[in-house]
């Protein structure tokens, strides 16, 4: 036997912070570097008989803002070195030497690193925020074709469809989204139980999720134990359901910014999940009210209908008994009687009966 411990309250939910936006591309951007200084190097040898030495400083700057630019930091740095590096090698007198003649050089070598390292750096930042962008415009367009996309359905098995359709194409992971029947229990709406991996474990967790109303599971620090990560569906006024997901690889949910989309997509979700719902309440209640005003008008004329003759056949029956009759004549005249003091009474009594039937039906339902 199995036993699941899942804590009550769980600590406050914590994502590893971004990774820095001039973060290396490891050796190939060391490739692309070194390649980018050696084939300034080979131009600048070939020219440096006709332009100066500080033209010739230009060719290295142009080198390491293409690495920077392309490559990230870290090569743009190894770049600028490695500049100053070929250019007191190659073109500083005495030559294919590392010695300086001129003293006046070293202040060059540092204006050349230092302009190095800080175009580096510039083109770094911009080329993280280019890609940064790229991302929030992504994931802008993909909340708006989903949004567009709910907005249009109103029954809630084809719009978790829809959503399950969206969110697989976007995180090419398995996706689970779940409601809860009538007895709060989750139920499976859209995707596959045996490709998300789903065992009593993960119930519990995506219980967990629905009832404390947070995002909990894998990725995060509240019962990080789970395979899956677990968003609550949030709707306008309450929670309608659980979006589960197993942690893709391109796309990791342990980037603050991945998180808070996966969380707008559920609440995307939510809200319309419960659009429908509220919209679907709003049904059955007119539907009741309409129920109820055909009755009352079915009551009403079936009273008018009935009530006139069932008084006239009475007062005949009362005429009749005043009349000499003989006693078969006068029992007859009795039983009608009675049946007449029957239906008067059904009749009077028959809006009482059809209101307790109604209660009974309501409460079934």
């Amino acid at each position: 036997m199995d036993l699941h411990i899942i804590s009550a309250r769980g600590p406050e939910i914590k994502v590893r912070a971004s990774a820095a936006p001039g973060k290396a591309n490891g050796y190939h951007g060391l490739f692309w570097g070194v390649s980018a200084v050696a084939l300034c190097t080979v131009f600048s040898w070939v020219f440096h008989r006709w332009l100066a030495p500080a033209n010739l400083l230009m060719f290295y700057l142009l080198a390491v803002l293409w690495v920077a630019y392309r490559h990230g930091r870290t090569p743009a740095v190894v770049a600028s070195f490695l500049s100053v590096i070929a250019f007191d090698f190659f073109f500083v007198s005495p030559y294919f030497s590392f010695a300086v003649r001129d003293t006046e050089y070293l202040i060059t070598f540092a204006v050349l690193l230092g302009v190095g390292l800080f175009i580096s750096y510039l083109t770094s930042q911009l080329r993280w925020q280019v890609k940064a962008t790229r991302e929030r415009e992504e994931r802008n367009q993909m909340l708006y074709r989903m949004s567009r996309d709910l907005l249009r359905l109103s029954n809630s098995k084809e719009l978790l469809e829809t959503a399950f359709k969206h969110l697989a194409a976007y995180y090419q992971s398995p996706i689970l989204l779940l409601t809860p029947d009538r007895e709060d229990k989750l139920m499976i709406q859209a995707g596959e139980a045996a490709g998300f991996g789903w065992s009593d474990h993960e119930q519990g967790v995506a219980h967990w999720v629905f009832s404390h109303h947070q995002t909990a599971g894998a990725t995060t620090d509240t019962l990080a134990g789970a395979k899956g990560c677990y968003v609550p569906l949030h709707g306008i006024h309450e929670t309608v359901g659980v979006l589960g997901i197993i942690p893709p690889k391109e796309r990791s949910l342990e980037e603050p910014d991945e998180l808070r989309l996966l969380e707008a997509f559920a609440s995307q979700i939510g809200s319309a999940l419960e659009s429908i719902q509220v919209a679907a309440e709003a049904g059955r209640a007119e539907a009741q009210v309409e129920t109820e005003r055909l009755r009352n008008m079915i009551l009403t004329s079936f009273s008018n209908d009935l009530g006139k003759p069932i008084e006239d056949i009475s007062r005949e029956i009362r005429a009749l008994s005043e009349e000499k009759l003989s006693p078969p004549q006068k029992d007859i005249l009795r039983k009608v009687d009675n049946k007449v003091s029957q239906l008067q009474k059904l009749m009077s009594e028959l809006p009482q009966i059809l209101d307790v039937e109604g209660k009974i039906e309501s409460d079934k339902k």
